[in-house]
């Protein structure tokens, strides 16, 4: 629990004035982001689960034998995440549960942008809901599934499927085996 600052009485989370001596309470700023850094020994096979109220998962090239997840958002407390390791696979995991998304509508919608680095050959497999994909430069099985957003894959090279219930799906200079599907947007391949 928080205290008064001038005369040190309890004050509940929420309170704007001191119920003892009526002195406003400070603002404690609360983070925008959380981010872990994980070390591998191999080849990585990420794991990416999105089912927060909107927002984008933006995957690119980082250093050789790390992994590096950044999530920002404006309310970091109404979102449920968790980053894990398991030998060289990491599961990222970021939802918004459903009571907080019942508020979402009055906080202007609330965004959750994910920010991935791998090594550049790196396995990735990118699931969200209401968001974007963006995935750049990465050779490996690359699989990005959006049921309601956009799906970019640049530059990715290997085995490569994009999957979007209704938004666009992006090629753009891809090799490899490529499949795309989307239900109701288009596909562009270049």
């Amino acid at each position: 629990m928080p205290f008064c600052s001038r005369c040190g009485a309890e004050l509940t989370p929420d309170s704007r004035f001191c119920s003892s001596c009526g002195a406003p309470v400070m603002a404690v700023e609360k983070p925008k982001e959380a981010r872990r850094t994980f070390q591998l020994a191999g080849r990585p096979r990420v794991i990416v689960t999105h089912t927060a109220a909107g927002g984008l998962v933006e995957v690119k090239p980082g250093p050789l034998g790390e992994v590096t997840v950044s999530l920002e958002t404006e309310r970091l407390e109404y979102v449920d995440w968790d980053f894990k390791q398991d030998g060289e696979t990491v599961t990222v995991t970021c939802r918004q549960p459903l009571h907080r998304l019942v508020w979402a509508p009055f906080m202007n919608g609330l965004r959750a942008d994910l920010f991935i680095t791998t090594p550049p050959e790196t396995d990735l497999d990118v699931e969200t809901t209401l968001g974007n994909i963006a995935v750049t430069g990465l050779s490996g099985a690359i699989v990005s599934r959006a049921s309601i957003g956009q799906v970019e894959l640049h530059e990715c090279k290997g085995k490569l499927r994009a999957r979007s219930e209704t938004g666009r799906i992006l090629l753009m200079g891809v090799e490899g085996v490529v499949s795309a599907s989307s239900a109701i947007g288009s596909i562009v391949f270049e």
